[in-house]
């Protein structure tokens, strides 16, 4: 994990804006202390990007499922809900094309998910 947490360092280094660089670091940090601190950092990085604003559906999905993570870490309650209802309210966008479900990259699973899927996996996260 170590060696993860150096690669994911220098990615932050050639690029700060970057918000998932932070979170992904954040993610395997052990200590407690840090990893609050690098999660709120990541959260108000990721505030301040067009990720949670993108028409784009899967787009806004993965940065919402982010925000929710973050706040989850750092235990804030208001943005949490904010956030889940934001992400709750992605699915009145999500459409069958020619009888197909839209799939989304759900982060913390690594897998493809439907957005039902996907919505359940954030809100089964510990």
């Amino acid at each position: 994990m170590f060696e993860a947490a150096q690669w994911f360092e220098k990615g932050e280094n050639h690029d700060s804006s970057n918000p998932f660089f932070s979170l992904s670091h954040a993610a395997i940090l052990s200590a407690e202390e840090d990893r609050r601190k690098r999660f709120t950092e990541a959260l108000h990085r990721l505030e301040e990007s067009d990720s949670l604003k993108k028409r784009e559906v899967a787009t806004r999905a993965i940065g919402l499922s982010w925000a929710i993570v973050a706040s989850k870490a750092v235990d804030d309650g208001a943005r949490l809900d904010h956030y889940r209802r934001m992400f709750s309210g992605l699915g009145t966008s999500v459409r069958q094309v020619a009888g197909r479900e839209q799939l989304f990259f759900c982060p913390t699973t690594k897998q493809l998910l439907t957005f039902v899927q996907f919505q359940a996996a954030i809100d089964d996260l510990k």
